[in-house]
């Protein structure tokens, strides 16, 4: 079935009517807008936006772009994308792409919701005189929330694969026995893994970590 249009009467003083201006192949049209309220929207191709919060757009093949609300792709091969706000779930399978605080998410198969892992991180316990591979490949080192330090002086945190090489990024230092716990937030990118060296040492640390 192909799109065509029909013109109207000239009509400068009577009703308005809203429309959306596009050009369909030589000719600029006018698309009549249609309102619906509390309803889904279902297309089997093309385009469809959902404007306002609560909105729900449902698709079978095309795309889907939404401001807030909730984005639906049914078949496999939709891709749907979120530009702000709101929340993204595939109901079969396909490709969703959600930019949610500037981090995409990508749906490989089964069904939604979608989880961006805004919240929650991997742990790693290091207890000892060690030197620990808590992370291989890049990472997001998060935090090292340092319980007890039994003898020596230092820990070296390192942007390293595995192994005492890599770069150090931090190093704890305590003169005396004693330590009073304490948490040091980093929230960086660890290019090559994370490495907790305590070696001569006997240090107590949890580290956390997202990859």
């Amino acid at each position: 079935m192909s799109e065509s249009y029909i013109q109207v009467p000239r009509d400068s003083t009577g009703k308005k009517i809203r429309t959306i201006e596009e050009t369909v192949g030589p000719n600029v049209v006018h698309s009549k807008v249609v309102k619906i309220s509390g309803e889904s929207v279902v297309v089997t191709s093309g385009q469809v936006r959902a404007l306002t919060s609560g909105d729900t757009a449902i698709v079978a093949s095309g795309f889907v772009q939404v401001t807030t609300g909730v984005v639906r792709a049914l078949t496999s091969g939709d891709t749907a994308v979120l530009l702000s706000g709101g929340f993204v779930s595939a109901l079969v399978s396909g490709t969703v792409v959600a930019k949610v605080s500037g981090e995409p998410v990508s749906l490989v198969s089964g069904t939604g919701p979608i989880r961006t892992q805004e919240f929650g991180y991997s742990k790693d316990v290091v207890s000892g005189a060690v030197i620990r591979n808590v992370m291989s490949g890049a990472c997001i080192l998060h935090t090292v929330s340092i319980t007890d330090r039994t003898s020596g002086y230092y820990m070296r945190i390192r942007d390293a694969m595995s192994g005492a090489l890599g770069t150090i990024i931090a190093m704890p230092y305590a003169q005396t026995r004693a330590v009073e716990p304490c948490t040091l937030i980093f929230d960086c990118i660890m290019t090559s893994g994370i490495v907790i060296d305590t070696s001569g040492a006997t240090w107590h640390a949890t580290v956390t970590y997202r990859k």
